[in-house]
């Protein structure tokens, strides 16, 4: 849990700039009325959980341990599949 929430602080450490397009992406979603804020906000969020475990998936490849680097590649791959 501790090594999620660390690369959750480092992506939007280094990632700020997509919030601010998430941020601008439903306001103008919501004026225009041409998509469904739902919509975007759970592709946003699965994308978000994907690029996570990529993040993860590295660090545990730097530690040596590919197993775990396996599962959260599967997982990532899962969910941009799904996507």
């Amino acid at each position: 849990m501790s090594l999620l929430l660390y690369e959750i602080k480092k992506f939007f450490k280094q990632n700020w700039w997509v919030l601010v397009l998430f941020l601008v992406s439903l306001i103008s979603i919501w004026l225009t009325g041409a998509g469904s804020v739902l919509e975007v906000t759970l592709i946003f969020s699965l994308h978000f959980l994907a690029d996570i475990c990529i993040m993860i998936m590295a660090d545990y490849l730097k530690q040596g341990d590919d197993d775990k680097a396996l599962f959260f590649q599967s997982i990532s791959f899962l969910i941009f599949t799904g996507i």
